[in-house]
């Protein structure tokens, strides 16, 4: 039987560019929906955006760029400092607080994980003074990672030292 696709093995690929800009590691990573754009946030609360094609930095201090970065819709977002994510940050908070993101498939809800064993669930976008979220102490110690399903009625979360992940449904 002979595969229809080609084997992983068999795709050639190569390093196109490398984008640096991040003074720590690199947390998430986010594409435009045209492609054009990716974003990244990395460990320092750094949040640096480039042009896909060219690797160019885009500066959100320059008018022409800030308006690129402004007009861009993302594909996905993972990083809680993203625009839409301005309101999941506790107060008080060094932005290290909120481990991951995710906004559902159709772009209504947005999940987090955070260092106090929760699950956060936000209406997205989630701007500064928006409403409390629906939140459940989820795991034993910090919640590394949350995801929504592709069909966006589940939320899975992954736990850090309690080795668990959790399926929880959407209603």
């Amino acid at each position: 039987h002979t595969p229809t696709w080609p084997s992983p093995c068999l795709i050639r690929y190569a390093t196109l560019r490398i984008l640096r800009a991040a003074s720590s590691p690199i947390l998430s990573l986010d594409w435009s929906a045209d492609c054009e754009l990716i974003t990244a946030a990395s460990a320092r609360c750094e949040l640096s955006h480039w042009e896909a094609r060219r690797g160019r930095k885009l500066m959100p201090n320059h008018d022409a760029d800030a308006a690129e970065i402004a007009a861009a819709s993302w594909a996905s977002i993972t990083s809680p400092l993203a625009w839409e994510a301005q309101g999941v940050l506790p107060k008080l908070s060094d932005g290290s607080d909120v481990s991951s993101a995710h906004r559902s498939p159709d772009g209504t809800l947005l999940a987090t994980s955070d260092d106090f064993r929760k699950v956060n669930l936000f209406r997205c976008p989630c701007g500064p003074g928006a409403a409390a979220p629906r939140a459940a102490a989820a795991h034993a110690a910090h919640v590394p990672l949350v995801r929504f399903t592709c069909d966006g009625r589940h939320l899975i979360s992954v736990g850090g030292p309690d080795l668990t992940a959790a399926v929880w449904r959407v209603a």
